[in-house]
């Protein structure tokens, strides 16, 4: 199976292509390693400055232990003859890995802000379940006042009433203590 692992030769370093690559084009001679248990050889992108964008074929044990490595190893791709065309490709990728290094983060600050979001419509479905209460309560309260007013009854005007008697008591009171 082919794998599009880039890797970095001298440093036995993995690094995943900026691009995926189409499976046709990943087609190297298929052979088995050299080691004893014989696998069947992967095909890697090197991302060197030196080698950008050459594919090579290796066994798939090199990376694993580097002190008992294979020793199979071959070029796939011609050398990049121009020192201009390494760069603009070493360019192009860092581009690509900056692009996607941004990608990575504004995902990050979109789950954010639906986390966020998620909070807000929790806290707005509570406040209105609370605007809900009371103004159940208002009706409520208006309900009682509008059967007050209709049944002629009204507390106030009973304690006011009420107060008045008992003041005429307690003046009656007073002028019969006076009186003795």
């Amino acid at each position: 199976m082919a794998s599009t692992t880039s890797t970095a030769c001298s440093s036995h370093q993995h690094e995943p292509p900026p691009v995926p690559f189409d499976p046709e084009y990943y087609n190297p001679t298929p052979c088995n390693c050299l080691c004893p248990d014989r696998k069947m050889a992967i095909q890697l992108v090197s991302w060197t400055p030196k080698n950008p964008v050459r594919r090579y074929t290796v066994c798939p044990n090199r990376y694993k232990n580097p002190n008992d490595s294979c020793k199979l190893f071959e070029w796939n791709d011609p050398e990049i003859p121009s020192h201009f065309q390494k760069v603009t490709l070493l360019q192009l990728k860092a581009k690509v890995t900056s692009l996607v290094n941004q990608i990575v983060s504004l995902e990050a600050q979109v789950a954010q802000m639906d986390e966020l979001l998620k909070w807000k419509d929790a806290s707005i479905t509570n406040l209105q379940a609370e605007v809900v209460k009371k103004v159940e309560k208002v009706k409520t309260v208006e309900k009682v006042k509008k059967k007050v007013v209709k049944n002629g009854c009204c507390f106030p005007n009973s304690l006011v009433v009420f107060s008045f008697v008992v003041f005429l008591i307690a003046c009656w009171c007073s002028l019969k203590l006076n009186d003795s």
